[in-house]
Formats: C-alpha cells, structure tokens, sequence
C-alpha cells in the first residue's frame, strides 16, 4: 500500500493540490510566489497595493493580523504579516480594508534591476534620479526608476526633518549606509516598475 501513496502524494503535489496541515486546515497558497518571482512597484506575485484583505486572506496565508508601527515609526497601524514561502512581509491595511503598503525587511526578494532590502547607498548613488530626505524618524530615499517604491536607510547624515539631499550631499555620508527596509506604496500615476 506505501508503494502506492507516496507516488500519489508527489502527484497530488505537483499539479498542485493542497495537502492538509496538522489540524486539518487547507495549505494557503503563498501568493503566486515562486523562485523567480521579483518584487514590483505594486507588490509581490498576488500580494499587491489596493487589494483587499479579503482576497489577499483567500490567496495568500496569514501568519498574523497585528498592529505595527507607521512607515516612519510614529503611529501604529493594522497589518497582516504574510508568508510568500521563500519569506514573510508586512502588508499595512487601510480604513478602506484594502492594503495600502508592503514592507518588505529582507534581501530574498529583488526589482528586476536589482535594488533589495541590503543595498548600499554607494550603489544607489549609480541610479538616476536618486532623491533622499528625513522623515520624521529616519532617512528615505527612492529613485525614478520606481515610482511605487521608497527606501529607508540604515544611517543619516546632518539636517532636520523635511531636509531634501543632493547628489553630492549623500556622496559624503559614510560608506556603510545601506537600505534597511523597501516599502511598496504604489505608483500613484498608474504605471508600475
């Protein structure tokens, strides 16, 4: 009989039918997520910025529904913690019960050119249209390449909340400043990178 389940159970797997967990609940799936799945400026795979809660729950499994600090740590917001199989990430959900933001704190997912949570500010300083400036507790930077994307950085260099830097200015931080987190927002205009 042993001879005959576990080849079942590799079919059963390969076209993708889930197998029950431990307490007889169904597997969710992990979001469209696979090995070569990168991140965009709307989301990852099925996980995507204006999406419901209800419909990421149906496509995506939730570790958690939790309360976590704003994108620049001052207020606290409803989240859901998400499993995508290679990685967890944080999807900030709105009034609306639509997720408004992804955070992404890890360097297992990827844009298509490259940028990553880990990424130094040494070599975002070779993409165009490199803009940074402190928010209310930490320092943000993005590049034109992605509008629905923003960084924050591991370090600051001198100035005040609201300061904007220059090119030059962020040449002279310290060569060990690096992203620290990639917060997914959306391109507001419609178009995604």
């Amino acid at each position: 009989m042993t001879a005959f389940v576990f080849p079942l159970v590799v079919a059963l797997v390969a076209i993708g039918v889930g197998i029950p967990d431990s307490i007889g609940a169904q597997v969710a799936p992990s979001c469209g997520v696979g090995p070569t799945t990168v991140l965009s400026d709307s989301g990852i795979g099925k996980l995507r910025v204006g999406v419901s809660r209800a419909e990421i729950s149906r496509l995506c499994r939730v570790i958690k529904d939790t309360i976590v600090a704003s994108d620049d740590y001052v207020e606290m917001e409803r989240a859901l913690v998400i499993d995508l199989g290679r990685d967890t990430v944080v999807a900030v959900w709105g009034l609306d019960s639509t997720i408004n933001r992804i955070d992404v704190d890890r360097d297992r997912f990827r844009t298509r050119d490259g940028l990553h949570v880990g990424i130094s500010l040494r070599s975002l300083m070779n993409r165009p249209g490199l803009s940074a400036g402190i928010g209310e507790t930490s320092v943000w930077a993005s590049v034109t390449a992605h509008c629905g994307i923003t960084m924050v950085l591991s370090g600051t260099g001198e100035g005040a909340q609201g300061d904007e830097f220059t090119r030059d200015q962020l040449a002279k931080w310290p060569p060990s400043i690096y992203v620290t987190t990639i917060v997914i927002h959306g391109c507001r205009n419609g178009s995604a990178g």
